[in-house]
Order: structure tokens, then sequence, then C-alpha cells
């Protein structure tokens, strides 16, 4: 409407033979008519074409012929488009082509640790799943609320968009509490239509299965992988080996039975469109309660993986294919973090060897207890938690590391720290409740877990909002001045002279909605001539400088950060830092 009544305006202006009008009109049509073709081109655009290697039908025909027997069932047509990946995951992608106008491409991911961790019978199951979303016997209407809904996400999530990001997360967002119910019913109705391929029995166990074999990742594979980053200066050759070896191995009958207690336990998260494992297992017709009872506890372990049965000989050459593709793109944060952590160790015996001699300050002892929990373990770091706690009894972190310290030792005298922790910080309550319902499920207290599930449940929604209004910023936040005092300031000007790669730095807080008592800070930074700020960089930079409070650090690059960095600098104390020049308290102020 508005590129059309500028339109008529520069028209309207020739004819009156005003040139300046037509000039100004015509100058902002052409700016219009950009702004909405680009905005057009990004809001079209459902996501980029996923990644992985092409697995054709003479590499995999019993995978094929799966694929088309469930098609033919579900009633969608048959797959062609599949690739393999690095995820514990198995999805549909949907690319349109032409911004949608020539229809789209579809792409089914198969994640090959999913493949070694199922069985092939448990695997058809979850392909039925998956295919069941594009299947016709499904509400139309709800089948493109799901693709629109999963476009928008994708564009909120791109950070570096400020022309649509913004609106896109709010839109997404909006969308989503509408749309919310009618989304998590299609995920149990895509459930239903499993059944129906495969069977009740099948289906259910791969639930079961796929879901406390994802948890013994998260909790086991993933850790002792992040701690080889702090020991080996380079990545293994055969890390899909071994991620094969660890999902392929037979379940412990009482650590996978503790994991399905906790997933059976969990509260629905109120933003999510996934239903937790009871909802699935209840719209199956399978009380989670009865899950025992009707096909016992655990599915046996497979004899045959689905990743030998589908692959066949083509598994071991994957696998190869794979460990390779994820060496390459993980060597340089892995060399990264391993040099990191070297300067972390150091630091640590830097404080050992002061501790000996005279008394460290509060932040060099706290800094000292998270260095020795995280190379010397947490028995190492308990001592030092209590001494700093002995003169903080009144400081959230100290008593929730305390807290969760005893929590994980399986001692019940570590509640109250949790409790006072997460009353004196809401921040902390998601996680406080989580680590409290894990010692209850371990002690078989499943009825006493019921007022924490409820609490991180009631607190999930606002600190959903807290943290998104924390995470995202675009050209237009709010910012206020940070304010902080001289001794923070001198700190903090301590620790980014410390910082080689450093240029500059502005600093501003940001002006929240949620919790207002507890301030965020948005950090801008811009690298030295000839260097570069990814995620990574701008992750451990926020983890040295350590504020206490939440600090988001961005680099200064792109039109919208050097737009935020100019609405800072004009801020009092906004020029935080400048190498070469430092600038005093007053100065900044």
């Amino acid at each position: 409407i508005t590129l059309a009544a500028s339109s008529m305006i520069s028209i309207r202006a020739a004819i009156h033979g005003d040139s300046t009008a037509v000039a100004i009109a015509l100058l902002t049509t052409i700016g219009l008519t950009f702004v909405l073709w680009i905005t057009f081109r990004r809001a079209t655009r459902y996501a980029d074409i996923p990644s992985g290697i092409i697995i054709r039908e003479i590499d995999a025909p019993r995978l094929f012929s799966c694929l088309e027997r469930i098609c033919l069932k579900l009633r969608v047509r048959p797959m062609r488009r599949v690739l393999l990946t690095e995820e514990f995951n198995a999805a549909i992608t949907t690319v349109p082509r032409f911004a949608g106008v020539a229809g789209a491409r579809t792409y089914l991911e198969i994640g090959l640790p999913l493949l070694h961790a199922t069985a092939p019978e448990h695997f058809d199951a979850i392909l039925a799943h998956e295919i069941g979303h594009l299947s016709g016997r499904l509400n139309r209407f709800s089948s493109w609320l799901y693709s629109w809904n999963l476009k928008w996400k994708s564009l909120a999530e791109n950070e570096d968009d400020f022309i649509v990001a913004p609106f896109a997360r709010w839109y997404s967002r909006r969308t989503g509490e509408i749309s919310h119910a009618l989304l998590e019913s299609l995920e149990l109705e895509a459930d239903r239509l499993a059944r129906e391929a495969v069977g009740r029995r099948t289906r259910t166990e791969s639930l079961i299965l796929t879901e406390i074999r994802g948890r013994m990742l998260n909790r086991v594979f993933y850790p002792s992988l992040r701690e080889s980053m702090t020991r080996e200066p380079r990545p293994p050759e055969d890390f899909h080996t071994r991620l094969k070896d660890f999902l392929s191995r037979p379940l412990d009958p009482l650590l996978a039975a503790g994991h399905l207690r906790e997933a059976l336990a969990e509260q629905p998260e109120p933003r999510s469109t996934h239903p937790t494992l009871r909802q699935k297992l209840e719209s199956l017709g399978v009380i989670g309660s009865e899950v025992a009872d009707e096909f016992g506890l655990l599915p046996p372990s497979p004899r045959t993986t689905a990743a030998q049965y589908f692959l066949d000989t083509r598994e071991q050459e994957l696998v190869w294919l794979l460990s390779a593709s994820w060496k390459h793109r993980i060597t340089d944060l892995w060399m990264s973090e391993y040099r990191d952590a070297m300067l972390r160790e150091s630091v640590l015996y830097d404080l050992r060897r002061k501790d000996e001699h005279q008394n460290l300050t509060d932040a060099e002892l706290w800094r000292m207890a998270r260095l020795a929990e995280e190379f010397q373990g947490r028995r190492e770091a308990f001592g030092l938690f209590l001494r700093y706690l002995e003169s903080h009894r009144d400081e959230p972190r100290a008593n929730f590391a305390f807290g969760r310290i005893l929590m994980e030792e399986n001692e019940e005298s570590g509640i109250p720290y949790l409790e006072f922790a997460m009353e004196a910080d809401p921040f902390l309550i998601t996680e406080g409740c989580s680590l409290v319902c894990r010692y209850l499920y371990r002690n078989d207290l499943h009825n006493a877990a019921t007022p924490y599930e409820r609490r991180a449940s009631k607190a999930a929604l606002r600190l959903t909002d807290a943290i998104d209004e924390r995470r995202h910023v675009s050209w237009n936040t709010a910012l206020l001045p940070h304010n902080l005092s001289r001794a923070q300031h001198a700190a903090l000007l301590g620790k980014l002279g410390d910082v080689d790669e450093l240029e500059r730095a502005w600093l501003a807080r940001i002006d929240v909605r949620n919790f207002p008592d507890k301030p965020a800070f948005l950090m801008i930074a811009r690298p030295v001539a000839g260097l570069g700020l990814n995620a990574e960089d701008c992750m451990r930079l926020a983890e040295w400088i350590d504020m206490e409070d939440h600090c988001l650090v961005i680099p200064c690059e792109g039109i919208a950060m050097h737009i935020l960095s100019s609405r800072i600098s004009r801020l009092a104390g906004g020029c935080l830092y400048r190498r070469g020049e430092p600038l005093s308290l007053s100065e900044t102020h």
C-alpha cells in the first residue's frame, strides 16, 4: 500500500512539474521496492538445502523398499531424496523452489547414530512417524500450519538478518501460542499413523528406546567427549566408530530404568510443540505407569542394528566418511578449546600456588573453585566452594554450586542450598528443580518430585521470555547505561586488556521487562584488524570477563551491530575499552 501511494505521489508531482517532489517520491519508491523485494525473498525461503551424504536406492535397497512400503500405507509420494546426517534424529525438510511457486523438494534426513541405536523394526516406526507428517490422511490445514511454523522459526534463528529476524521472532512466538494445541495434536496424530503402519508394540518400544539412548548420549557420551577436548590436542579420527560402539552396547537395566522413570515423570514445556513421552504413550493407548506391565520395562537389545540391516556393506564406509567430515568440521574448534583449556589449567596452577602463600580475593577463590571442578573433579572443588560459601552465605550462585555438588553425590543435604538459590534467583529454578528431581527419581521418591516438576513448569514460560529478551538483540533494542561501580569497571578493563584480539568494546544494560531486578548487559566487541570473532570466541570472552549478571557478547559485524554500537556510544560509559588508549572511569562516564 505504501509503495502504491509513493508511486501515485511521484506521478502527481510529475504532472504538476515539481522536480524536487518527483525526485523524493522516486527515491522513496525505489527504496521501498528494494526493501520489499529483500523481505519477500527472505520470508519465502523455508530453509537452506540440508547437508548430508546422499543415499541412493542402489546404495541401500532395503531402506528404499521400506520407505516405499510405508509411503504406500500412508498415502505419501515415494521419498527419493534421502540424506545421511550426523544427528541422533530423523526429520523431513521441505525446500521450496522459486519461492514456492514451482512446488518444493522434500528431503528425508536420517541420522547415522539413530540407525546404530535402533533395531530395523524400531527404525521403521521412526520413519513412519516422520512420513506421517506428509500423509494425505492428516488435516491439510494442520500440515500447512506445521510447515508454516517451521519456516518462521528458521527465519527467527538467523541472527544476522536484522530486517526479518526480529519480526520473525515475534511472529513465530505469537503463531506458536495460538496454534500450540493444534501442532501438538499433529505430532500425536503422526504417532497414531505410525502405530497403524508398524503396530502399537513396535512404536512404543521405539519411543522408549530412543528416549533412553538420547539421555545416555547427553549425560555420558557427550560430556566425556567435552572432557577429551581439554585433554587431547586433536580430535579423534574414529568419532563415529566410538559413537557406534557406545550406542550398540547393551543397556544397563538399572540405569535405563532410571532414565525411563525420569522421562515418564517430565512435565510438558509451555511452548514446545513436541509432547512428552508420557503424552505420546497415552495417545497410543499405553498408560505410562503400565509400560512395564504390558511390554516389559525395557525392550531387548537388537541383535542386528538398523545400520547393519539397511546400509549393509556400505555401513563401515559411511562411518568413515562421516568421521572424516566431523573431524574436518570440528578440528579448529577442538584445537581452540584445547588451547583455552591449557590456559585455564595454568591459571588454576597459579591460583593454587598463590593460595599457599597469601589470601586470595573473593573473585580468585570463586574462579579457582570452578576451575578445580573442571580439571580435578567435583570432590576436589567441594572444599573450595565451601570456603567461598562461608563468607558469602547470601549469594545465590555459591549456594547453588554447593548444593549441586551435594545432589550429584546423592546427598539430600544439598536440597536446602538449592532452595535458597532458587528463591533468590529465578533463573536457577529450572536447573535446580531438575537436579532435585533426578535425586528423588534415583531414590524412588517419585511423589516428592511432583511439587518440583510443577514449580519448574510454572516458571518455564516466564523464564523463556526472560531468556529470549536477553539473548536476542537487534538494532532497535532498548538500552540503558551500564552503571557499573568503580571497582567493577576497573576489574572489567583489566580483563579486557588481557585479550590480545580485542580492539574496542562497548557496554550497555539491556532494558528488560522480565525480572528487571536481574540486570542483563550487552557487550559489542570489535577485533583487531585482520582477525574475526565467531560465536565460540564471543562465548569464551563472556566466560573470561565472568560478570556476575548475564552478559551477551556480540561481534561488531553487520549493519545492525554498527547501529547498536553507535547508539551505545551516546550512553554514559558506553565506550568501555579501546586498545592502546585506556579510558578512565571519568572519561567513559
